[in-house]
């Protein structure tokens, strides 16, 4: 807690089964005036975590994820509000940075900040991973979640933003089966919001964007710059590209059999 005078700032965290990382991620938000945690089921001791520690917890079940975060900012009460994932923590010189800004009460409405994304502890400079700017500090009553989002998440947020120059520590990735259960669960996820858009896909759609995924990663974001794990990772991010279209393909083709 900082006696500091400024707009009252509320931390956010999203979290289902994160008992490694929880811990570290509300202590990293010690500097807002409350932390509200959104719990949207976890079993692996999780919530015995979160009852002993100062913050406002919320249970609920887990629809996706622009709902999740707007509940959080349903619940919260702080002028500002500051989003992280279970996974993240946010290092004492962007704390700093957020408390300078806020009390400066400059001319934004909310700013981007940047993630440093690790594979275990190795930090994934290369093929897309950094610095991956996203709007988690924003004024709470002048920003939404989109919730015709509900993966790849958005704020629709009144007014300009900036971006900080410290950045948040980001966890996400512990081995490779853990990477290919995430990517599998994301496919799925986009691949229903996607339909629900109106998009479909053909076979040839399939092929392309995964390979262009892949592409985009290993050259043109520079993945070969991370050696053996810049080539791991970007052939992931295509075999997510990949899972996720050819779950569109599947549903298209599905309605096209009960057309």
């Amino acid at each position: 807690m900082n006696d500091v005078a400024r707009p009252k700032l509320s931390g956010a965290v999203i979290v289902k089964n994160g008992c490694d990382r929880i811990r570290a991620c509300v202590a990293s938000l010690d500097f807002c005036d409350e932390t509200v945690v959104i719990d949207t089921g976890s079993t692996d001791g999780t919530l015995d975590i979160l009852r002993e520690l100062d913050v406002k917890l919320v249970e609920r079940e887990f629809t996706d994820f622009a709902d999740s975060r707007e509940a959080a900012r349903l619940t919260a009460t702080g002028e500002w509000i500051l989003y992280l994932d279970a996974d993240e923590t946010l290092p004492p010189e962007l704390a700093r940075e957020i408390e300078g800004v806020i009390q400066a009460d400059g001319p934004h409405s909310g700013y981007r900040i940047g993630l440093r994304s690790h594979f275990r502890s190795t930090w994934l400079k290369y093929g897309g991973y950094y610095p991956d700017f996203r709007l988690r500090l924003f004024r709470r009553e002048l920003g939404a979640w989109d919730l015709g989002r509900p993966v790849h998440e958005l704020v629709v947020l009144e007014g300009s933003t900036a971006d900080l120059k410290a950045q948040i520590d980001h966890y996400p990735f512990e081995s490779i089966p853990h990477c290919l259960e995430k990517a599998h669960w994301y496919a799925e996820m986009g691949a229903d919001a996607m339909y629900a858009r109106g998009r479909r896909v053909g076979a040839w759609g399939v092929f392309s964007h995964s390979a262009a995924r892949f592409v985009r990663a290993y050259f043109f974001k520079r993945g070969f710059l991370g050696g053996g794990l810049g080539f791991a990772m970007s052939g992931l991010q295509g075999y997510e590209t990949f899972q996720k279209y050819l779950r569109l393909w599947e549903l298209t083709r599905l309605e096209r059999d009960t057309s």
